[in-house]
């Protein structure tokens, strides 16, 4: 049941859960929420005067930006000691805990579980950890979610280690070859005339584009303007190195995202919290023709505010060269041949030539 102000209860035991000690034989929640990344692994200065415990673990929280969680009722009595200067919060939770019982594990990155021995299958035969606590209604995106082929709808995840040794030199060229269900067969980049330039095309299903939804880190990507309408949204724009996967969910989502999701939905998300330089140059070309392929990948990353931000710049050049009709004499020559058995006329027709 859920109690008053942002207080939650959890059967008779009273066990509850805000931001402060909420009573002598509940369970407390201590800290703040940090949006830094691993606070575990970063030294903080500490200034902790010897005092209660249980008053220590609150200026710990609070000093570390871990959430501290621990029965109230086991910290009666026991004094902590002084603990000053830059320490990891695992050296200064030893040393608060030093005269103590108690023993404590850190849940995850952000949260560590203060207990005793006895506190170990007190709850229904197991130690109680970090309450449920089902959050709706929320605007938060789902994107650092990460989608697998066993999810209720399937997913097919391509991840940075495909995009690598596939070679491709933009995503489209990534898409045609590795996503069997894209069934576009030309982008306009290989069109001799196009008005719309070197814009991608993802065709899922063979429903066309209009009909299959990009969408980047969650968010719908919008094309540009074009004659009344707008095209699809341009991967070809995304430098290859800046993508950590891709999430293709290749059957119909009109139910979530609307009609133009009818063929499916190709998610692209980039790299978080990225530190480091990569940067990427590749030349391709053919033994019987001169149609090269030149590419350019580079990207940096660093971290910032201890961890809170990060600043990604990533940046993609490629050029190519036409392979014309004159440098495959043998397609052009099979092609003739497939015409004179099927439908001669249309090589020697006067009013209508080849």
């Amino acid at each position: 049941m859920l109690g008053a102000a942002g207080t939650r209860t959890m059967g008779s035991g009273a066990m509850k859960v805000m931001q402060s000690v909420v009573s002598a034989t509940g369970f407390a929640l201590l800290g703040s929420v940090a949006l830094a990344a691993s606070p575990v692994q970063r030294e903080v200065q500490f200034d902790l005067p010897s005092q209660p415990l249980s008053a220590a673990l609150v200026k710990f929280g609070e000093q570390s930006d871990l959430r501290v969680i621990f029965y109230t009722d086991r910290l009666e009595g026991i004094d902590a000691p002084e603990v000053q200067g830059s320490l990891t919060p695992e050296q200064a939770l030893r040393r608060l805990l030093q005269k103590s019982a108690l023993l404590y594990e850190f849940v995850d990155d952000r949260t560590v579980s203060i207990f005793a021995a006895e506190d170990v299958g007190r709850t229904e035969g197991t130690r109680q950890g970090i309450p449920e606590v089902l959050v709706s209604g929320s605007r938060i995106l789902n994107m650092d979610v990460v989608r697998t082929r066993d999810d209720a709808q399937p997913y097919q995840i391509l991840d940075s280690g495909a995009i690598e040794r596939s070679n491709a030199v933009s995503v489209e060229s990534f898409l045609k070859r590795s996503l069997p269900a894209n069934t576009a067969a030309l982008s306009d980049g290989q069109l001799n005339v196009n008005a719309a330039g070197n814009a991608s095309k993802i065709n899922l299903r063979n429903l066309g584009t209009q009909s299959t939804l990009v969408l980047i880190n969650g968010r719908r990507a919008i094309g540009a303007a074009y004659f009344g309408g707008n095209l699809q949204a341009d991967v070809n724009t995304i430098p290859l190195s800046a993508i950590e996967r891709i999430e293709v969910l290749p059957s119909a989502a009109s139910a979530i995202y609307g009609g133009a999701a009818m063929g499916g939905v190709v998610n692209v998300v980039l790299k978080q919290n990225y530190d480091g330089g990569e940067a990427r140059v590749r030349y391709e070309n053919t033994f019987d023709a001169d149609a090269p392929i030149r590419s350019y990948d580079f990207s940096y990353g660093t971290s910032l505010e201890e961890g809170r931000s990060n600043v990604l710049l990533t940046g993609h050049y490629s050029e190519t060269q036409w392979l014309v009709n004159a440098d495959r004499p043998e397609l052009m020559q099979r092609g003739y041949q497939r015409v004179l058995q099927n439908s001669p006329g249309l090589l020697y027709s006067t009013t209508n030539p080849f």
